[in-house]
């Protein structure tokens, strides 16, 4: 099993090189072009401004697969930096677009400790686990029930000798076929993508001396853990 997840992960990465410039050249042409159409476009036309919104999200969609791509398999090494991570993850969740549909708390409890942590590799993780929750409460699935309110929270807090950002939904929850494999890279059960977010996660994570957890409940939802150990942690007092 191991020989094959390297054989895998050395394909990948030969894929990567290849795909990533290939695609990004097109994908470069593609959007000055949609906006010129969109700009010449009749306002009043919905059919058609319509078509050039889902021609947008296309373009988004595969902009994101290329850098889920890359974040995977260019591993790079860490720029940490002390920063207050209250502020920081109140400014990357206030950035992310949360369906209406879905009601979004947080209760940042770490009181101005400043973290050492890279902040792009770190913002990468945290829009993951994000993503991923919020695709769970809005699922088109027909076999899957969504729950009348849908609650996202986000959470910091110091636990033992843990920093700790605690990311909940109240989802479907996550079948244990698929907790299993969940860190597998390239293994999805969404139309799109190619199963490297939670892979993605955990790189990150470990890279900062951290890990991940996934709390799930089948029917009640899944909680999410990022922790960094606490020996990154400088107290308010210190000096920096």
């Amino acid at each position: 099993e191991e020989l094959v997840r390297k054989e895998r992960l050395a394909t990948l990465g030969q894929l990567t090189a290849t795909v990533s410039h290939e695609l990004r050249n097109p994908l470069g042409a593609m959007r000055p072009s949609l906006f010129v159409i969109q700009h010449e476009a009749p306002k009043g036309d919905k059919r058609l401004q319509n078509a050039i919104a889902r021609l947008d999200r296309s373009i988004q969609r595969c902009d994101h697969i290329i850098d889920e791509l890359l974040d995977f398999t260019r591993i790079t090494q860490l720029e940490a930096e002390p920063g207050l991570l209250d502020d920081w993850l109140e400014a990357v969740v206030d950035e992310q677009e949360v369906p209406g549909s879905i009601v979004a708390g947080k209760e940042l409890g770490l009181d101005n400790r400043r973290i050492v942590f890279d902040p792009n590799r770190l913002r990468r993780a945290v829009i993951n686990v994000l993503d991923n929750a919020c695709q769970a409460m809005t699922s088109d699935d027909p076999g899957i029930e969504q729950s009348e309110k849908s609650l996202l929270k986000i959470v910091t807090r110091e636990n033992g000798d843990r920093i700790e950002i605690v990311i909940s939904d109240t989802g479907p929850g996550i079948p244990e076929e698929v907790m299993q494999k969940i860190y597998e890279p390239l293994f999805s059960t969404k139309a799109f993508g190619v199963g490297l977010g939670m892979p993605t996660v955990k790189q990150i994570m470990e890279q900062h001396g951290g890990g991940v957890e996934i709390n799930t409940e089948t029917g009640r939802g899944t909680e999410v853990v990022l922790w960094l150990p606490g020996n990154l942690s400088i107290k308010p007092d210190a000096v920096v």
